[in-house]
């Protein structure tokens, strides 16, 4: 196989994916040695990445990858959540997710014990609202993640970067409800980049679920934007950010989130970063800012976002062709990756503000400000 990939390039998509397969494979039959499991897991891991990288949009991928997560349960609902949420999902994923929210959702020890109780919660609150089952545990475990959350990221500092657009990118696809098409928000956008009339779509059903995804991911957001003094938050921020400003171009992305956000909050923190910028953002610009000289450097949690049903309007055409970028540097955090996602993060919400919605840019003071309820109702 590995010659085919360097003798038959015409099908080099198709070998690399056949390589991970290979490897998954491997390893799912190497139970006696564990460092063995590992090497192959590892290398069947690589290919697969590599295989996304190619064609970001394919669900079955990321379904791979979410089964070679494991332990990480943070990884594996995003990979899963992921599979769903793309142009080209992976429909089995639905069944196979269940293999990381049995254990949570029926109290298996052994399952709890490896990880961490914010985690668990975390992870369990998706599986009890993608399921609908056991939702008497629905209360107890938002309100257990809610209040573990702040203590986990100060805990945690450098390392809560990329727990942190795992958390926000699975926040986005459970307000897709997984990419489920009769989801009011997931509805619109699969209308909006239709191309085939002939495929019907459900009618939209506003559920109890989804009321409960709009107010878990607020307070989670309200608990992380506190913290707007912690650049280790910015990831999380970012991605939920991205998503946001997304469906904020919908009717019912306006009617169903845009008053669930603290939006004075978070005119706070853009005027934080403006005051801390190491140069002048740049903001009024069409496209999110692209380097001064060269090929754009992506941030590690565009990686994780590329390929979104929800992000193809927000990366440019070219952004991630650079291919001097190998795959361990695309996780990488430089000095100025920082800088970098505050300049992001501050284009997001200028873009969001000239909308003249709940944010709102001065551009004689160039300080943010939210508008109260009264004044949006009345635009």
């Amino acid at each position: 196989m590995a010659l085919l990939y360097e003798t038959v390039p015409t099908f080099e998509d198709t070998w690399i994916e056949c390589l991970g397969d290979l490897g998954r494979y491997r390893m799912a039959v190497e139970d006696d040695d564990i460092r063995d499991r590992e090497i192959w897991t590892g290398v069947s891991r690589f290919w697969y990445t590599k295989a996304s990288d190619k064609i970001p949009m394919t669900g079955r991928l990321y379904h791979h990858l979410a089964i070679l997560a494991r332990p990480n349960a943070l990884q594996q609902l995003y990979y899963y959540a992921k599979s769903l949420c793309v142009p080209v999902p992976f429909p089995s994923a639905r069944d196979s997710v269940m293999t990381l929210f049995d254990p949570l959702l029926n109290a298996n020890p052994s399952a709890s014990q490896r990880l961490e109780p914010v985690d668990v919660a975390f992870v369990r609150v998706h599986g009890i609202l993608f399921s609908g089952t056991h939702e008497d545990q629905l209360e107890p475990s938002m309100k257990q993640f809610l209040e573990l959350l702040d203590n986990r990221i100060g805990r945690e500092h450098g390392n809560w970067l990329e727990s942190g657009y795992f958390i926000g990118i699975s926040l986005s696809c459970l307000l897709l409800s997984f990419g489920d098409a009769s989801n009011v928000l997931m509805n619109a956008v699969l209308k909006s980049q239709q191309t085939d009339d002939t495929i019907m779509l459900p009618d939209p059903v506003l559920t109890d679920a989804f009321k409960t995804a709009v107010r878990f991911t607020a307070r989670t957001y309200e608990i992380v934007i506190a913290r707007w003094g912690d650049k280790n938050t910015f990831p999380c921020l970012h991605t939920l950010l991205v998503f946001y400003w997304f469906m904020m171009d919908f009717d019912v992305g306006r009617q169903y989130l845009e008053g669930s956000l603290p939006w004075e909050q978070t005119a706070l923190l853009l005027n934080y970063l403006l005051r801390t910028s190491e140069y002048t953002p740049r903001l009024d610009t069409p496209e999110i800012p692209w380097p001064e000289v060269g090929k754009a450097h992506p941030l590690p949690e565009d990686y994780a976002m590329r390929g979104l049903i929800y992000t193809g309007t927000y990366f440019p055409k070219n952004w991630f062709d650079n291919t001097a970028i190998d795959d361990e540097e695309k996780n990488f955090e430089p000095a100025s990756t920082v800088s970098k996602r505050c300049e992001r993060i501050l284009w997001l919400g200028y873009s969001m503000a000239m909308r003249k919605r709940r944010l709102h840019w001065d551009k004689n003071t160039k300080q943010f400000s939210a508008k109260s309820n009264e004044s949006n109702d009345n635009n």
